[in-house]
């Protein structure tokens, strides 16, 4: 990771090589598009956004041609750069100005918001849309059906309802992993586990998580698929809160890893991610971290 980081910094050429390659393989793996938002965060941040520029537009051009080479279509490549990198972009910028984790998140969420809002803007119901999207696929549209039967809940209305907020929580997931891998990256190469002490540090405060869980109750309550696609990014924000927390009890109690990498793979559990979230309630009044420092 290092090795790659420094060679990202050279200049703009070699960050444009690695992001528009990475972006394109990202078609067959697509955590590798992780990698093509690290390295233009980490230019970003290292060297300003206006600097950054010429890295940007040489990323888009080589984005296009390798798409043409590999797809034979330019414009997916330009395309898939301005729905991956704008995001990275901003957050990026924000993360540079104000050398704060916790509002770079948070930034990164409200982006996320502004995809629900903006797709309720132009489609009046996603729902509808989603919908009618997948019924166009005979072959999802027979195994949902199925599924249907067999369990009694009409499985295609609840994902239609669920999509918004999945494509949003997705558009949040990439860009935070990418400014974070792009964090990581800078920390190794200018401030040594810099990126370790400002995650275990990371605090939302109680107002906000107080806001944030208010909103969470009132989305989930509300039945809408407005309410669940505000919802859903606004639990993501508070799982990486939650995790902090347990970061920051196991670096306070000298925890093995095999213990962290036990906790994301239980991410996968759904009721896993609840605790994480009562974690990180929890934190805000009672500073778990704080505690596990003292004792």
């Amino acid at each position: 990771m290092g090795s790659l980081a420094r060679f990202i910094l050279r200049g703009p050429g070699q960050a444009a090589l690695v992001a528009a390659t990475a972006l394109t393989l990202s078609v067959a793996f697509p955590p590798i598009v992780w990698l093509s938002n690290a390295a233009i965060a980490l230019f970003i941040m290292r060297f300003g956004l206006k600097p950054s520029v010429p890295m940007m537009l040489i990323s888009v051009l080589g984005a296009s041609l390798l798409s043409w080479a590999v797809f034979g279509h330019a414009l997916l490549g330009a395309i898939s750069a301005a729905v991956f990198w704008l995001p990275i972009v901003l957050v990026a910028s924000v993360l540079r100005t104000t050398v704060s984790l916790e509002l770079s998140t948070l930034s990164c969420v409200a982006l996320a918001i502004a995809v629900v809002l903006l797709s309720y803007a132009i489609l009046g119901d996603p729902t509808v849309f989603w919908e009618g999207l997948l019924r166009a696929n005979p072959q999802l549209n027979e195994l949902l059906a199925q599924s249907t039967q067999q369990g009694g809940v009409d499985l295609l209305e609840s994902f239609a309802k669920l999509a918004t907020g999945i494509l949003a929580t997705g558009v949040l997931l990439n860009t935070l992993a990418g400014l974070y891998l792009g964090r990581y990256w800078q920390a190794l190469q200018f401030q040594p586990g810099g990126f370790h002490e400002a995650f275990i540090s990371f605090k939302l405060g109680k107002s906000v998580i107080a806001a944030v869980l208010l909103v969470c109750v009132l989305g989930f309550y509300s039945g809408t698929g407005l309410g669940f696609a505000i919802a859903m990014p606004l639990v993501f924000l508070l799982t990486i809160q939650g995790l902090a927390v347990v970061h920051g009890v196991a670096a306070a109690r000298q925890w093995p890893k095999v213990i962290l990498v036990s906790v994301y793979l239980a991410l996968l559990v759904p009721h896993v991610v609840v605790l994480i979230c009562v974690l990180a309630m929890v934190d805000a009044w009672f500073d778990l971290r704080a505690r596990a420092q003292r004792s």
